[in-house]
């Protein structure tokens, strides 16, 4: 996965996957070359969690969130549910729509919860 894919979707993670160095960049967003804000990344990753952090969720389920302020955009879809080494997993797709930025930006992972509770990015 690009390092740039790898920052995006720890940011989706609440930026639990990054280390303690890339947690204190100032903008996250700005830095991924992507022309999200705090703002955008804040909205995406509470739109992700209510996904993948269901027990119960189905295929097919769908979140969206939107940020007036910056006029940017995006929906986050599980398109699989499934078990992987007796963990339950979410494979996720993350489609972002920039105002600033000529056409959308989408990229496909899988989620997996460990034994202990937290939630990762599998590769």
């Amino acid at each position: 996965m690009p390092r740039s894919i790898a920052l995006l979707a720890a940011l989706a993670l609440g930026l639990a996957a990054l280390p303690m160095a890339a947690r204190a960049l100032p903008d996250t967003g700005t830095r991924l070359g992507l022309g999200l804000t705090r703002a955008d990344s804040a909205a995406a990753s509470t739109a992700a969690r209510e996904l993948y952090q269901r027990d119960d969720i189905p295929a097919g389920a769908a979140a969206a969130w939107n940020n007036p302020k910056s006029r940017n955009h995006g929906t986050i879809k599980v398109m699989e549910v499934f078990t992987q080494a007796g963990m339950p997993c979410r494979k996720m797709q993350y489609e972002f729509f920039l105002y600033r930025r000529a056409g959308d930006r989408s990229y496909v992972e899988t989620l997996c919860r460990t034994p202990e509770g937290a939630w990762k990015i599998m590769p």
